[in-house]
């Protein structure tokens, strides 16, 4: 049938465009803070074997601990050839992962969706998603939580109704897949188990998803093993705020590209940061939400998919009770499960606009802020991240034998480091570090490089210091004070 052939090539061009954009400019930026923690946990995995996982074996990389042991993301990178540059190594299965989630989003659509007009709005929304794009460009595990939890999501809708053993077992392997790329990531399955048998409540159902279960938790003990032995304090209670949510939402639609960008919102996390974007937060948030709110009035008038408000509300409660025990803290990054049902959702309730106009308003207006952040996200450097790299060229091509070097975050410093100097972490504590200082300067010259200024100086007093001392070059959020002589 022409018509269905037509179909086929234009998802087809779609998944291209989508891969393209997931492997465009992809070392173009510096790996910056978080992905510098898992460069070198990965570099001890070769070394140290399942021990690199402890907070012995990781140094910096003990500030990961809300989100470790993220096993699979970092043996899969531990496999990579050393001769790659940092960027493609740490980047290149976040990339990979990225494209075939449109290949499992397309299948999960052609199960449950019947409108060929519906699968195609939400393929193109998640092939040009800035969300989606980033987290694929970004040296971390997440684009393959969200691929994972859609392997999920696709074998129980290959599996609807009688499940047998058989189906049971791939279903189990699914979840011992999240489990083992991050464990906060297992919401989900349990959602989706609680949801069926909540709705269902018939026996067998809830007997297949008590043999799951059982299974399931059988194969993650070692997981479960290496989270309580390696787990470090506590985190300190953040509390549920409002915020978190909408700053979810916001990214959901146009990522880190468009607004305040995340350097502005460390650095000043009040309401000032964002006020000057306000016309621009306005008209994502109406256009985004006008979608989403209808997807959701849709979704609970079809008792019959009625699951997917089920299991995306039980998952955000469970994430939020999460969020406020301090078993992680609640960034958009730990939000990915939740990702899915957004687009399902949203690309209802886009296809539900009855009025054409209207709907060719509202999906050309999400498609041109989407478009937007991905220009911004590839060409804008306001929003690129912290050029660690040009700071340690800099430092590499200058330096002398017997310098010293003081680095705010080491890790994401030392991947481009090819000096023979001794590199150390800066004091966070003032009084320290001017101590540290004047010691140090005796006997080296010193180069100091201060990243995540509202870490290692939130009172700037480090840098009003060093200004008096030695001369200062900026590398795009990086400030790089040059040594004095002896």
């Amino acid at each position: 049938m022409p018509n269905r052939a037509f179909q086929n090539i234009l998802f087809g061009a779609i998944i291209i465009l989508g891969i393209f954009l997931r492997f465009y400019r992809i070392d173009s930026q510096s790996l910056w803070w978080d992905e510098g923690y898992s460069f070198g946990l990965a570099l001890d995995l070769k070394e140290h074997g399942i021990n690199a996982f402890s907070a012995s074996h990781q140094g910096d990389a003990a500030a990961l601990s809300s989100d470790k042991p993220q096993a699979l993301y970092h043996i899969l990178v531990s496999l990579l050839p050393s001769s790659w540059q940092p960027e493609w190594k740490m980047r290149f299965w976040p990339a990979i992962t990225g494209s075939l989630s449109l290949f499992l989003l397309l299948g999960i659509l052609k199960l449950q969706v019947k409108k060929s007009s519906q699968i195609l709005i939400t393929l193109l929304l998640a092939a040009i998603s800035p969300f989606l794009i980033y987290y694929s460009q970004e040296g971390r595990p997440y684009s393959l939580l969200f691929l994972t939890d859609l392997l999920f999501l696709f074998f129980v809708q290959l599996y609807p109704k009688q499940v047998n053993m058989k189906q049971c077992l791939v279903i189990t392997c699914a979840i011992v897949i999240i489990g083992v790329t991050q464990f906060i990531g297992l919401i989900v399955p349990f959602s989706y188990a609680l949801a069926q048998i909540l709705l269902k409540r018939d026996i067998r159902t809830l007997k297949v998803w008590l043999v799951i279960g059982c299974l399931s938790t059988l194969l993650l003990l070692p997981i479960f093993y290496l989270i309580i032995i390696h787990r470090s304090a506590p985190l300190p209670s953040q509390g549920i705020s409002i915020s978190n949510y909408l700053y979810a939402f916001y990214v959901f639609i146009v990522g880190f590209s468009l607004g305040p960008t995340s350097y502005e919102l460390h650095l000043n996390r009040s309401i000032s940061a964002i006020v000057s974007y306000w016309p621009l937060i306005s008209a994502v948030g109406l256009a985004a939400g006008f979608a989403l709110l209808r997807g959701l009035v849709i979704e609970w008038k079809n008792k019959t998919s009625l699951y997917l408000l089920a299991v995306s509300a039980l998952s955000l409660f469970m994430l939020s009770i999460a969020f406020f025990s301090s078993i992680i803290p609640l960034y958009p990054r730990h939000m990915m499960m939740l990702f899915p049902f957004f687009l399902l959702i949203i690309g209802k309730g886009l296809d539900s606009i009855s009025n054409t106009i209207l709907k060719l308003i509202v999906v050309i207006g999400l498609i041109f802020l989407m478009g937007w952040s991905d220009i911004n996200f590839y060409y804008n450097e306001k929003y690129f991240k912290d050029d660690v790299r040009g700071a340690a060229a800099l430092i590499n091509n200058n330096e002398q034998k017997g310098d010293l070097v003081l680095v705010g975050v080491m890790a994401a410093f030392m991947p481009y480091y090819s000096g023979l100097n001794q590199v150390m972490q800066i004091p966070k504590d003032d009084q320290q570090f001017f101590a540290f200082y004047d010691k140090l300067k005796r006997d080296h010259r010193l180069w100091i490089v201060i990243n995540r200024p509202w870490e290692f100086d939130p009172y700037m007093l480090k840098r009003a210091f060093l200004r008096g001392e030695s001369s200062r070059l900026d590398s795009r959020n990086v400030q790089i004070y040059f040594p004095s002589e002896k």
